[in-house]
């Protein structure tokens, strides 16, 4: 019972705890059932925080800005677009590179992005702007600190070179705020390369940067002034601290140098030191030290300010002060004392004076230096024609104009002249007491001189008068009638019209003659060529004699002054004797007034100095030993002419009757008055010349030329003069083949100069006309003679280079006739029989024949063949130079041409054959240049005259592509065979080639695109052209290529510093700068202001002027829409100045009124208020004086008796009845005027424009 008891109160304990134990577990479902709710809703909760605080990081990040201190990272990895950009704010610089370099060697075979390894070190990356977003797209920085592209490439912007470095801190100074001008970022970037120190040139960045933001214009001015006198005050403007970094130099507290400023400061005392690449330096003991180191140099820091302290103690020295002069008209500084050309300063030119040996304090002519008798030396700011001949007179041309000036002052009042002009009056002035310079052949540049009929020492008044009317009075246009009015520069392009117009409407100052007119003479002196020109009613008369007569004139004024003239320590007066010039000086011999040649002569030059004395033989050894002692001191090195020797005479006895050859040029002899000894020198030479030609037929039989051939012609004219004949053939006949080389080089030994004499060649006439084998079988014996009298007289015999041919055994000539081995053999070969025959027809014709060429010509036969060596030779050298035309070569050019000549030949009937055709002129050489025509010689048989086939052939005008075609016919009766006239024009064109290397050269360069290409200017344009051609071009890169042919950059190198450079031009049209370069100086300008002073120049008067303002202003207020408007600026410019000379002004008034009232920008509103004033100021120009004399038949209220007057007499007349004809300079003068005062319709109308040939 217990038991159950105890087991029912046992089960109901269980029952009762598994109701407790299954409630609990309903508890327990609600429990988690709660858990689950709340981890559900903390989760949401948690997200929700997540994203809030997501935006509000993003939010930040999109604010964020750029810190001074913030370090800007940029992340572009390489082979992927878009680039990104952080800002770091919590890390500098070198932690952070050393953070980064460590995530590189950590992921060397990837890891492209290292963003999240930067962000688990704690690094703050704010991303700033990213390229793939567009909302961050816009101002994307051009700067960073740190870039990454991938673990093999990380730059530090502090390793880039200064210079850039420099670029990148302005670009960040100016993110998003531009701040700094073209004048600033220049001098941040000078002083960049100056010191090259990136901390410093970073500082003054942000100084400078600052100072804009926050201080003021006069803080920044302070600043950049500053920073201007720190590079100003470095030894050497040329060199900076990069360069020399750059070249492994690094000298401590030197400041660098190169090698020309390191002369000039060891000239000065200071210590130089060598730098070299391995950091090292060594003191320089002098200047073949610095130049044989070469490279960079340095001078130490404190030796430099020492120096500029002393440098300053000179400047508050006293400036030294000099006298105000005039000297030709230049302004000039003068001291009597001697001013030492290192004192003189860049951009002065000094010169000494010399004085007179009768008082050395009195200044009679100006030299480069002058050792005796100096007077004085001036400065100017210009240089003054110094002729060869040393010096120029004086005469009344030095004046005192003030006071006492210092150098600076002067050079300071010189910077605003006019150059141009100066230069103008300049000439002018030289030219009234140096005529005879501006009449000589040798001038070393183009002149001009004007002459005017002086009526009170002219016999007949001729003074207006044309030439015609003078010749039919009986009068002689005489230079002594003539007063001299004016003379300047010539340049190659301008033209005697071009004159007539300068001196009639627009008179250069200081011009005091009438208007150009008839009855006046020009000389014009170009190239060596000196010419004198009448002005006619039409066009211009040659005056041979006329330069002549004025250069006699000169002359006795000379010999005057040598009459009663006192001679330093000689008693008594003294006159002239003889006289003779030397080195460009004449010199007198002086004979005593009283006791005549019983006492020693004395010489004297021509300004009366004592030369020598005591000669007792005239110009004698003596004598010319005192002139070379003279000439030394005045630093010319002076040697007397070789006479002939007596002794050791190659000549012959009768040699010395005869002048030895005169060696100088038909110039050379008018220069130095020995026109006499040249003009017997020459007669002689084309005697000798005759001689060998009569010597080789009288001893020539076909075959052998007789070893005596040359011994009388020896005899006769000695051996110099036939040497001298032989070799100016041999050296005219250059291209002949049939001339052995030992005796071409024979005669190219001899100096023979180039002899033009108005276009000819005047050795030509000393050409041996014979077969050129015959003749090179005469030069081998004559050659032969010569070293036979060598060993005659006991000489050392000169080496045998002449190559005798044909010294076989003796023989029989074809006629018979014995000939020893001396004679010479003659290889003809088929040329033999027309030799023969060719000789026999000019014995036949000048008389009877003689010797044994005439009995070998008895059995001569009739030549049939034609020799045409030179012609083959000369096509030859055609088809290797030639440059073709339309894809045409010579021969093709050739038979077309003597297809068209065979066709003008069948039209008119005429009895004609063409015998050859052959191509000549320049472009046979390829020394043509643009718009050279095609000459073409062409070879008839015919009795029509030349001139009467050339109307014929060249009547149509015949072209082969663009060239027009010269139709050249010649005749063997006239002319000559082509045979004869081709080497002509071998020789005519060798000249021209010679004178084209020793023309002027123009260059001009393109750099565009980052390319650059060179140029030879063959378009024949000046500078001004040039410019205007590159300014019309669309793509000037490749369109500049026709107006000049491609080098290669040495040669332009070469070229552009060589003696032949005229001017060189570089166009950048990267900078749209143009830079020329004449030799000596440049110029660099804008593209604009180049072409606005070539329109200036163009049309030099007020209206043109104000109209180059007007048009600049447009242009500057809207360029956009100027160049939709205006196609071509010259004829804008020109349309504009129309109008202000018309008063048709009123739209230029109201678009300047609307630019001041729109209120521009001020500096154009300041220009227009300006302007507008000028506008309102300006009057039209008074009219020409020239413009007021009725039908141009006054010039100068003066009657003009000259046809002009009569034809416009007859054209009043019957003014629908004159047929156009010829316009006279003076009506052509009368349209130009008409057309400056707006009346050019009416007298243009129906007048046909006319080019005058000169």
């Amino acid at each position: 019972m217990a038991d159950n008891e105890k087991f029912k109160t046992d089960r109901q304990k269980v029952k009762e705890l598994t109701e407790k134990l299954e409630e609990g577990m309903k508890q327990m479902d609600a429990l988690r059932s709660s858990m689950e709710t709340i981890w559900r809703t903390a989760g949401e909760l948690i997200e929700g925080i997540e994203d809030a605080m997501h935006g509000l990081q993003k939010e930040r990040e999109s604010e964020k800005r750029i810190g001074k201190d913030d370090l800007v990272f940029k992340v572009s990895i390489l082979g992927e677009e878009g680039e990104k950009y952080y800002l770091v704010d919590n890390m500098g610089r070198v932690d952070f590179l050393r953070l980064l370099h460590d995530y590189a060697d950590m992921e060397k075979d990837g890891g492209l992005h290292p963003e999240p390894y930067l962000l688990e070190h704690g690094v703050h990356l704010y991303l700033w702007k990213d390229s793939e977003n567009a909302e961050k797209n816009s101002f994307m920085p051009g700067f960073y600190d740190v870039l990454y592209m991938d673990s093999e490439h990380i730059v530090d912007a502090m390793e880039l070179s200064t210079i850039q470095f420099a670029a990148m801190w302005m670009e960040r100074e100016e993110y998003k705020k531009p701040l700094f001008n073209e004048g600033q970022r220049n001098l941040i970037t000078n002083y960049a390369y100056k010191f090259d120190n990136r901390l410093d040139t970073r500082a003054f960045i942000k100084e400078l940067a600052a100072a804009m933001e926050e201080m003021g214009a006069d803080a920044v001015r302070e600043i950049m002034d500053n920073a201007q006198a720190k590079i100003d005050a470095l030894p050497d403007a040329g060199i900076g601290f990069t360069e020399m970094h750059l070249s492994g130099c690094r000298g401590g507290s030197l400041l660098p140098l190169k090698a020309e400023r390191a002369l000039e400061l060891h000239r000065e005392g200071l210590r130089i030191y060598g730098l070299d690449g391995d950091g090292s330096h060594a003191l320089m003991n002098g200047e073949r030290d610095i130049l044989e180191h070469g490279g960079i140099f340095g001078v130490e820091e404190g030796d430099w300010e020492s120096y500029k302290a002393m440098d300053r103690q000179k400047e508050d020295e006293p400036e030294k002060t000099y006298q105000e002069a005039e000297v030709f008209g230049v302004p000039a500084l003068f001291d009597n004392a001697r001013i030492l050309q290192e004192d003189v300063p860049e951009g002065l030119h000094c010169y000494d004076l010399r004085g007179a040996d009768y008082d050395p304090g009195e200044p009679v002519t100006v030299e480069r230096h002058v050792t005796v008798n100096h007077a004085a030396s001036i400065l100017t700011p210009v240089p003054l024609p110094i002729p060869e001949q040393g010096f120029l007179r004086l005469g009344e041309e030095l004046n005192f104009v003030g006071g006492m000036m210092a150098v600076r002052e002067f050079m300071e009042e010189c910077s605003g002249m006019n150059l141009d002009s100066v230069i103008e009056n300049l000439e002018d002035a030289v030219c009234h007491e140096n005529e005879g310079l501006f009449l000589n052949p040798s001038a070393e540049y183009g002149r001009y001189v004007i002459y005017q009929i002086n009526e009170d020492v002219v016999k007949d008044n001729y003074l207006f008068m044309n030439l015609e009317l003078v010749k039919s009075k009986g009068i002689e246009v005489r230079g002594e009638d003539y007063s001299l009015v004016y003379g300047g520069r010539l340049s190659r392009d301008v033209t005697l019209e071009m004159l007539y117009e300068k001196f009639n409407i627009s008179h250069p100052e200081g011009f005091r003659g009438h208007s150009l007119s008839v009855s006046d003479v020009v000389v014009t002196n170009r190239g060596g060529e000196v010419k004198a020109y009448y002005v006619d009613s039409f066009g211009y008369a040659e005056l041979p004699e006329f330069v002549k007569q004025r250069q006699d004139m000169m002359e006795p004024a000379l010999e005057e002054q040598m009459e009663g003239l006192t001679v330093k320590g000689h008693f008594g007066t003294w006159h002239s004797i003889d006289s003779v010039e030397l080195e460009g000086e004449r010199f007198f011999l002086m004979e005593s007034d009283e006791y005549g040649n019983t006492v020693a002569h004395v010489a004297v030059n021509d300004e009366g100095e004592l030369v020598a004395e005591d000669l007792a033989h005239g110009f004698d050894a003596g004598f010319h030993k005192a002139v070379a002692e003279y000439f030394q001191e005045k630093g010319i090195a002076y040697v007397q002419k070789a006479e002939m020797a007596p002794e050791n005479d190659l000549h012959g006895a009768d040699s010395a009757e005869y002048p030895a050859v005169y060696p100088h040029t038909a110039g050379y002899a008018a220069e130095h008055g020995e026109q006499e000894l040249c003009r017997v020198s020459h007669n002689l030479n084309i005697a000798c010349k005759k001689a060998v030609e009569a010597a080789v037929k009288e001893n020539f039989d076909g075959m052998h030329l007789n070893h005596n051939a040359v011994r009388p012609v020896l005899e006769e004219y000695g051996a110099e003069r036939m040497a001298y004949v032989l070799s100016a053939t041999l050296q005219h006949k250059t291209w002949d083949g049939r001339f052995s080389k030992s005796n071409k080089e024979w005669a190219a030994q001899a100096y023979i100069p180039e002899n033009m004499v108005m276009g000819r060649d005047v050795n030509s006439e000393l050409e041996v006309s014979c077969h050129p084998a015959v003749l090179d079988g005469f030069v081998d014996l004559f050659r032969e003679e010569l070293r036979q009298r060598e060993k005659a007289i006991g000489l050392e015999p000169g080496q045998n280079e002449a190559g005798q041919s044909g010294m076989d055994e003796p023989g029989q000539t074809a006629a018979g006739q014995e000939w020893e081995d001396e004679d010479e053999l003659i290889e003809l070969g088929d040329e033999r029989e027309k030799v023969l025959s060719e000789m026999r027809g000019i014995l036949e014709s000048g008389g009877e024949p003689a010797g044994a060429f005439a009995e070998s010509a008895e059995n001569a036969e009739q030549a049939g063949g034609k020799d045409d060596g030179a012609v083959t030779y000369f096509k030859a050298k055609t088809e290797e130079l030639f440059h073709s035309i339309s894809d045409m070569n010579p021969s093709e050019i050739e038979e077309t041409v003597k297809c068209h000549v065979q066709e003008k030949i069948d039209e008119s009937g005429m009895d004609a054959v063409i015998v050859n055709v052959a191509l000549a002129g320049s472009r046979c050489r390829g020394l043509e240049k643009n718009g050279s025509d095609l000459d073409v010689v062409v070879e008839l048989a015919t009795d029509e005259r030349e001139d009467d086939l050339f109307r014929i052939f060249n009547g149509d005008g015949l072209h082969i592509g663009e060239v027009a075609v010269d139709i050249n016919p010649i005749t063997a009766q006239r002319t000559g065979t082509l045979e004869t006239y081709l080497p002509q024009v071998e020789e005519y064109l060798e000249g021209v080639r010679r004178a084209r290397e020793n023309e002027p050269v123009s260059l001009f360069n393109i750099r565009m695109y980052g390319g650059e290409r060179w140029y030879k200017n063959t378009s024949g344009l000046d500078v001004k052209g040039l410019c205007k051609a590159y300014a019309e071009c669309g793509n000037p890169f490749v369109d500049m290529g026709e107006f000049g042919e491609r080098m290669e950059t040495a040669d332009y190198a070469d070229t552009e510093q060589g003696e032949r450079l005229d001017f060189s031009i570089e166009f950048n049209g990267e900078t749209n700068k143009i830079t020329i370069f004449d030799g000596e100086d440049f110029i660099c300008r804008g593209m604009r202001e180049m072409l606005f002073l070539q329109q200036m120049e163009d049309e030099p008067d007020a209206a043109a002027e104000l109209a180059v303002k007007l048009d600049c202003l447009s242009h500057d207020c809207d360029a956009t829409l100027y160049h939709e408007n205006v196609v071509d600026m010259g004829e804008n410019v020109s349309e504009i100045a129309g109008a202000i000379r018309q008063g048709d002004t009123g739209h230029l008034t109201v678009w300047l009124a609307n630019i001041i009232d729109d209120g521009a920008v001020p500096k154009e509103m300041e220009r227009a208020v300006e302007l507008l004033k000028e506008l309102n100021d300006y009057k039209p120009l008074a009219k020409i004086e020239e413009m007021e004399e009725q039908n141009y038949n006054m010039i100068d209220n003066v009657p003009n008796n000259g046809a002009g007057e009569k034809v416009q007499k007859e054209e009043n007349k019957k003014p629908q009845e004159k047929p156009t004809g010829r316009v006279s300079l003076k009506e052509r003068l009368a349209q130009k005027q008409a057309i400056v005062s707006g009346r050019g319709n009416e007298l243009q109308e129906g007048k046909e424009k006319n080019h005058r040939e000169m």
